[in-house]
C-alpha cells in the first residue's frame, strides 16, 4: 500500500489515527481509536474501507465543501430545526441537532461551546 495521509487527534485519554494509503484499484480510509480505561487498560478499535478510483472525484468535490462550509454560530445560526454537522472550539466535530441550541446526536447531551456549524454534506446524506 502507498501511503497518502496520516493524521493523529488526541484528547483526555483518547487517541485517533486516521490512515489513507493506496491499494489496488482503490483508496483505503482506516480509522483506529484507543481509549484508555480505568486502571491502564486499553480499548483499541478499528474501522476502515475501500473507496473504489471511479468515486474518489466525488469524495474529493464532496471534502472540498465540506472544508469551505463552516459557518461561524456567533455570527449566523441556523433557520431551520434539523440535523447538522457542529465543531467546537477544540475543533471535535460531531453530528448535531438544532432546536433551541445545539445538541449532539449521541446521548442528547447539549454543547454549550459550538464553535461552527454547516449543514451535512450531499455525500454524507446519501450514506455513500
Amino acid at each position: 500500500m502507498n501511503h497518502l495521509f496520516n493524521y493523529i487527534a488526541q484528547s483526555n485519554h483518547t487517541q485517533e489515527k486516521l490512515m489513507v494509503n493506496e491499494c489496488g484499484m482503490g483508496v483505503y480510509i482506516g480509522v483506529n481509536c484507543i481509549r484508555e480505561l480505568p486502571y491502564g487498560e486499553l480499548d483499541e478499535q478499528t474501522t476502515s474501507i475501500v473507496v473504489p478510483l471511479s468515486e474518489i472525484p466525488e469524495l474529493i468535490q464532496s471534502l472540498s465543501k465540506f472544508a469551505s462550509g463552516w459557518i461561524d454560530y456567533k455570527i449566523k445560526q441556523p433557520t431551520e430545526k434539523g440535523d447538522y454537522l457542529i465543531r467546537d472550539y477544540q475543533g471535535r466535530v460531531a453530528l448535531g441537532k438544532y432546536g433551541n441550541g445545539f445538541y449532539m446526536e449521541s446521548g442528547g447531551e447539549k454543547w454549550g461551546m459550538v464553535s461552527h456549524w454547516m449543514p451535512i454534506p450531499e455525500l454524507l446524506e446519501k450514506g455513500a
